[in-house]
């Protein structure tokens, strides 16, 4: 197994398809203005977090925005639509509700 971390996002903000692979030890992420520096963090976050208002993420003129993330031989990805956020974890989908008794995000499959 390798410990490497692969993000992959796909019309996620300015990010029409984007991969980064990080590996042992520390990276620097390093570009111009308006590159998509900040769009990969916000993505790392969204598929970790699932924000609320995480929409507004969907690139323009796009259908939905998908987030993944594969480390030591598992897969997560995170999918939004202007309506729903899905998660995928190898290979099983989980539909995110709010619990409203408890205001938290709920996994559903």
């Amino acid at each position: 197994m390798s410990n490497e971390l692969k993000l992959s996002l796909e019309n996620f903000q300015s990010i029409t398809h984007g991969e980064l692979i990080f590996h042992t030890g520390t990276t620097v992420i390093v570009g111009q203005s308006n590159s998509g520096k900040t769009a990969t963090f916000r993505g790392l976050k969204a598929c970790l977090s699932n924000p609320s208002g995480s929409q507004r993420f969907i690139k323009n003129g796009t259908k939905q925005a998908v987030v993944t993330l594969e480390y030591n031989g598992n897969q997560i990805s995170w999918r939004r639509t202007p309506k729903e956020s899905t998660y995928q974890i190898n290979g099983e989908t989980y539909y995110i509700t709010i619990d409203r008794r408890i205001g938290k995000n709920i996994a559903c499959r």
